[in-house]
C-alpha cells in the first residue's frame, strides 16, 4: 500500500485552518519584533511544516520524494502568492518568494529579534498565508456547490 498523498484529495483547503492559524501567530511575532521560544505551538508547526516541507521539495534543486505532492504544494502556493503579491502591489520572483518563506518558516523555532530583513519576509509570509487561507475558504465553497449541483442533478 503507497503512502504517497493523493494529489487530486489536497487543495487549498487542506492547508486552511494551519494558514490561517500560522498567520495569526505571524501578526503577533510582528507586532512584538521578536520571536519567542513558544511563539508557534508545536502541533502548528508540525502541520506547517508538511506544507512548507512538500513546498521546500519542489522548490530546491532535485527530484522531490513526493513529486505529485510536492507540486500540488507548490500549485497551490504559487496562486497563493501570485495573489498576496498582486494585492501588496510587490513586483516579486514567486519561486525566490516562496524560497524565502520556507527559510523563515524553518527559523521560527530560533528566538530572536527581527531584523529589518526579517520583517519583511515575516510580512510577506502573513500575507501569502492569509490569501492561502482565503483560497482554502473558496476551495471548500465551491466543492460544497458542486456537491449541491450533483445532487440536484441526479
Amino acid at each position: 500500500m503507497s503512502m504517497t498523498m493523493s494529489v487530486g484529495v489536497v487543495g487549498p483547503s487542506h492547508w486552511s485552518y494551519m494558514a490561517k492559524e500560522f498567520a495569526r501567530i505571524l501578526g503577533d511575532i510582528l507586532s512584538s519584533g521578536r520571536i519567542e521560544a513558544d511563539s508557534v505551538p508545536n502541533s502548528l508547526y508540525a502541520d506547517a511544516s508538511e506544507f512548507f516541507g512538500l513546498l521546500e521539495q519542489y522548490v530546491s534543486a532535485g527530484v522531490p520524494p513526493n513529486p505529485p505532492a510536492s507540486a500540488n504544494a507548490y500549485m497551490i502556493a504559487k496562486r497563493a502568492m501570485q495573489t498576496a503579491v498582486a494585492k501588496s502591489n510587490h513586483g516579486a520572483d514567486v519561486r525566490k518568494s516562496l524560497r524565502e518563506c520556507v527559510r523563515f518558516f524553518r527559523s521560527t523555532r530560533n528566538p530572536r529579534e527581527l531584523n529589518g530583513e526579517e520583517i519583511a519576509v515575516a510580512t510577506s509570509l502573513q500575507e501569502f498565508l492569509q490569501q492561502l487561507y482565503l483560497d482554502g475558504q473558496s476551495d471548500t465553497y465551491e466543492s460544497r456547490v458542486h456537491f449541491k449541483q450533483c445532487l440536484m442533478h441526479s
